[in-house]
């Protein structure tokens, strides 16, 4: 693993301006795919680095223990631990 220090002038931490500037030129961004999905497939964005893997963060869903889940609640639990668990 290879550590790269980067400078720069700008500085963002809201996904629609990092894809904004990335577009423009501006540098490379890091976001979820889905995100970035149709400016990857008209050829405006390019992804680069596709062999490097993010380290992988917890999710949690949090909800009352003390009550009984709705089926809303549960069809819900139960497509983000089949999509993201």
């Amino acid at each position: 693993m290879h550590d790269v220090r980067v400078d720069g002038q700008l500085i963002v931490n809201h996904g629609q301006a990092l894809k904004t500037a990335a577009m423009a030129g501006l540098g490379i961004i890091m976001q979820p795919e889905l995100l970035l999905a149709d400016e990857v497939a008209s050829g405006r964005l390019v992804r680069i680095l596709a062999d490097y893997e993010l380290p992988s963060r917890p999710l949690f869903i949090v909800h009352h223990a003390d009550r009984r889940p709705t089926a809303k609640l549960r069809n819900f639990i139960d497509f983000m631990v089949e999509r993201f668990g």
